[in-house]
């Protein structure tokens, strides 16, 4: 390939043999569409979808769903949403507007309680809350969360 674009002095036949380059080696992702719509009901903590109902309204079964996930996004359905639902709790707490204490986020992102809340971001960060929180940049209007140190 590198061969015949080298030997090509036309900017469009060389497009043309990269094109063909990458066309040979992309392999697009089976069911797509049904794992982008599981991802926005994982992420929808307002319905509160079950993951059994989530792989039926995508027309996948449970297994088919966790196979997806975890060969295309690199976690299950489950660890997926436990992930999202910590970002979403960080960025409500840094958010100025909301002005959320941490016993108010565990209950608003279904966190049994404020313990149960400080255990995921131990688990997830090796840090409680509260020093997590104080190593933190927030950077682009909110954005953008930095860890300093």
């Amino acid at each position: 390939m590198f061969s015949k674009l080298t030997l090509c002095e036309n900017k469009t036949e060389k497009l043309k043999l990269v094109e063909q380059f990458l066309m040979a080696k992309f392999n697009p992702i089976p069911n797509l569409v049904a794992l982008l719509k599981a991802v926005k009901l994982l992420r929808d903590f307002e319905n509160k979808i079950s993951i059994i109902d989530i792989a039926k309204s995508v027309n996948l079964n449970q297994k088919q769903l966790n196979r997806y996930f975890n060969k295309y996004i690199g976690c299950s359905p489950a660890h997926f949403r436990r992930i999202e639902r910590f970002r979403r709790s960080i960025y409500d707490y840094v958010n100025p507007d909301v002005k959320s204490n941490l016993t108010e986020l565990a209950y608003k992102f279904e966190y049994t309680d404020q313990a149960h809340l400080i255990n995921e971001f131990k688990k997830l960060t090796n840090y409680t809350p509260k020093i997590f929180f104080k190593n933190l940049s927030v950077l682009g209007n909110g954005k953008i969360l930095w860890k300093v140190k």
